[in-house]
């Protein structure tokens, strides 16, 4: 393990990178400059664990790059208290910086250890989120209305479960695509229905259901 001075000099550069990129939330920054992304990767990472990359963490399972992250809850607009739902826990680093941002956080995961190591990560870092096992396309009705839902992973389409457990004025971002490369997609619940609003190219690691 490299020394923790280290690993904080480089997330400290992960968020310069990311602030050049275009993220500008201060909400966002300051989160993901506060959890240790390396917590989350691969012991073998090394300073990997802040490059722009995503990492295979268990079989199949991806710890996402950082600039989708970002970039995906900024296009959100968070504030604190927000209540978010999460589609695909993976080991958790998503729901750790919503968490940090102050946000009420519901994450749902279909793989069984990736839920688990993210219970593990997420308690020692005494960051609080509410973790289900399930399929995360048919959304957390009990919780609903959320004012946010991330989905983090990519889809064909958004099934619209989802847009049904958005509160008034609710947005819902998501990778969308067939192929490798997708677009980063955010809608807003309208009284006319959801508003969409395409904001990059991103290339995801594809969500699965049951």
């Amino acid at each position: 393990m490299l020394p923790e001075e280290a690993l904080t000099m480089f997330r400290e550069h992960m968020v310069e990178f990311l602030h050049g990129a275009g993220i500008t939330d201060d909400h966002v920054l300051d989160a993901m400059e506060r959890v240790p992304r390396h917590r989350f990767a691969p012991p073998d990472a090394g300073l990997a664990a802040y490059e722009e990359t995503a990492l295979v963490t268990l079989p199949g399972v991806h710890l996402p790059s950082p600039l989708f992250v970002a970039t995906a809850l900024q296009a959100l607009a968070l504030q604190p208290g927000d209540r978010v739902l999460e589609v695909g826990t993976g080991v958790g680093y998503t729901a750790a910086v919503l968490s940090t941002m102050g946000a009420r956080v519901y994450s749902l995961e279909l793989d069984a250890p990736a839920l688990e190591a993210a219970r593990d990560h997420l308690d020692a870092l005494a960051l609080d989120a509410r973790l289900r096992l399930g399929d995360g396309l048919r959304g957390w009705p009990e919780q609903a209305p959320f004012d946010a839902i991330v989905l983090s992973g990519a889809v064909a389409e958004v099934p619209e479960a989802l847009f049904t457990q958005l509160g008034p004025g609710g947005r819902l971002a998501a990778a969308v695509g067939t192929g490798q490369a997708q677009k980063l997609t955010v809608w807003t619940a309208s009284p006319g229905g959801p508003i969409a609003r395409v904001v990059t190219d991103v290339a995801m690691q594809r969500l699965t259901s049951t």
